[in-house]
């Protein structure tokens, strides 16, 4: 009988250590975004007016889950108000379990009046992180967007925009697109002809991660691309629009850290990397800012200049279905083995 005691004890143990395998911890899931925009507008001539500058934002959605119960934080909305010095930062966090998500806007402006230029800048932040133990499951979300507006009732249809735009998106254990940053410069004026309102696009910039470990950066006109492992994502500038005096665009898509696709043209025309090249390392691109032309000449007009930025983090774990089953038969197992044990209690 002492060896079918024996017997019996190294087959549960067996069972138990097979039902345990497929249940190993899972790795922590991260996304962050951290995009911010200095800019300065130089009207080519000045005419009389006092620069105007409102701020509005929106944080939200933030959200996380642990095993399917979420909790969500309010969203934040502030409509275009006037600004001038730094606006109080705006952030909302949600928490439960192991999800966490956290999401944040603010700007700044300072300016005179006249023709002197005007200074600001805006900031959106993120971060969305799980790290659910075995055999549960996890989600985090985090979003904001941030706008500041600047205009003159009367002033020059041309100009410089110069601008530095310092924008990250990092992500650990990203399995689908998991991160991204936006970072347009938009306008809007009154022809002062007819009277039509005219709208449109100067500059926007895109920056994603679509899976893997590592971060992608824009730094002071220098794109880079780091990683330990392996990571797909693309970045992209668009500075197309007609009223744009140096125009040109760049897309950069990469999977796996190797370029998949590579377009330059105008101003930024043999800066990109090329299609089957390493995307890791530094490029230098440059920030030669936004020249504008509204095409009135002397006649002075109302316009408003919007710089916005914007960013969203999302990160799930969830249970392999096969890690389930196998447990689930393991444990089936086991039952069988202790069933038959209780039944084998007469023999001993």
């Amino acid at each position: 009988m002492q060896m079918i005691h024996g017997f019996r004890r190294r087959s549960l143990a067996a069972v138990f250590v097979a039902a345990m395998v497929p249940l190993a911890p899972l790795a922590a899931k991260e996304a962050h975004y951290n995009v911010t925009h200095t800019l300065t507008i130089k009207p080519n001539v000045g005419f009389d007016g006092e620069w105007q500058a409102g701020w509005r934002y929106i944080v939200g959605e933030v959200e996380a889950s642990y095993d399917g119960k979420k909790v969500q934080a309010p969203t934040l909305k502030g409509q275009i108000e006037p600004l001038i010095g730094a606006g109080t930062p705006q952030s909302r966090t949600a928490t439960i379990g192991p999800s966490s998500a956290f999401g944040q806007s603010q700007a700044t402006a300072t300016f005179t009046t006249g023709s002197q230029p005007f200074n600001g800048s805006i900031n959106v932040n993120g971060t969305a992180t799980t790290n659910p133990p075995p055999g549960h499951s996890g989600r985090a979300f985090a979003s904001s967007q941030s706008q500041l507006v600047a205009g003159l009732k009367r002033t020059s249809s041309s100009g410089h925009i110069s601008w530095n735009s310092v924008s990250s998106v990092r992500a650990v254990g990203c399995t689908s697109p998991c991160v991204a940053g936006k970072d347009p410069i938009s306008f809007s004026l009154v022809d002062p002809v007819t009277g039509d309102s005219v709208e449109g696009t100067l500059l926007s910039i895109d920056l994603s991660i679509e899976g893997g470990d590592g971060q992608l950066e824009w730094r002071n006109g220098t794109l880079s691309v780091s990683t330990d492992h392996l990571l797909s994502g693309s970045f992209s500038i668009d500075q197309s629009s007609r009223f744009v005096t140096n125009p040109g665009t760049l897309e950069v898509t990469f999977e796996k850290n190797i370029v998949t696709r590579s377009v330059a043209t105008g101003i930024y025309a043999g800066l990109a990397p090329a299609v089957g090249q390493s995307a890791l390392g530094a490029f230098n691109i440059g920030e030669p800012g936004v020249g504008y032309d509204f095409g009135y000449g002397d006649v002075p007009v109302a316009v408003d200049f919007g710089f916005g930025n914007a960013g969203t983090a999302s990160v799930a774990v969830v249970p392999e279905p096969s890690a389930w089953l196998m447990a689930l038969a393991g444990l089936g197992v086991t039952a069988g083995a202790t069933r038959r044990k209780k039944g084998q209690t007469g023999l001993c």
